[in-house]
């Protein structure tokens, strides 16, 4: 069992955790579900608290310390929730955005003059999913273990799938012979969708020469 000490320094690091919540969106935290929560295991902290400062050291404290394993347990099932949520929603707005754009594809063809949005969309999301699956399966990939390591499995296989297909794209003619290398609209969504940094840097300089043709007159 825990002692005295230990329970309590357990149970700050708890309230420190309610009090700066992280990975967790401040619109979730505003939530009336989410401040009944938390206020509940904030009141059950001090309550446990209270009673364990009133013990001596060689004092036994098993029912104590299944109260503060219980308290954790809601503590973190209670944080993956929100997490799970954050996470959910942030997909969804993705997924929405996706829909969109194909949905006015339309739009993007006779407005922006993209002449193949869908393949340039799609050349954008290959980029940012190899990116993914490369930063997920790369570091410490000996150490990976249980469902971490089966995701990593299969994402190698879908790796083995999205990459040849795309570079063929890229690379090749549809009569199979090897195409002209040049900066393309499918090459340049590849590498903004692999490299954020890639698309800051271009809007930069996009920047920069608007701001300069400002300046000229």
């Amino acid at each position: 069992m825990f002692t005295p000490d230990k329970i309590k320094q357990d149970l700050h690091g708890l309230v420190q955790g309610i009090r700066n919540p992280c990975d967790i969106p401040s619109f979730l935290l505003v939530l009336p579900y989410t401040r009944g929560r938390f206020k509940a295991l904030t009141e059950q902290c001090f309550s446990l608290y209270k009673e364990v400062a009133t013990l001596a050291q060689d004092a036994e404290t098993g029912d104590h310390s299944q109260r503060l394993l219980a308290i954790e347990a809601d503590y973190k099932d209670l944080h993956r929730k929100l997490v799970l949520w954050a996470s959910g929603l942030i997909v969804l707005g993705c997924l929405l955005a996706l829909g969109l754009l194909w949905y006015y594809s339309g739009f993007v063809k006779e407005v922006l003059k993209v002449d193949d949005p869908n393949r340039v969309i799609a050349f954008g999301i290959a980029g940012a999913f190899i990116y993914q699956a490369a930063t997920f399966i790369v570091p410490n990939a000996k150490e990976k273990k249980g469902i971490a390591k089966v995701a990593a499995s299969w994402l190698r296989v879908l790796l083995s799938i999205v990459v040849p297909v795309f570079f063929v794209a890229l690379l090749f003619t549809p009569e199979g012979k090897v195409g002209e290398w040049k900066v393309s609209p499918e090459l340049i969504a590849f590498a903004c969708g692999y490299n954020a940094k890639i698309a800051i840097e271009i809007l930069n300089k996009i920047i920069e020469k608007v701001s300069k043709m400002i300046d000229a007159l």
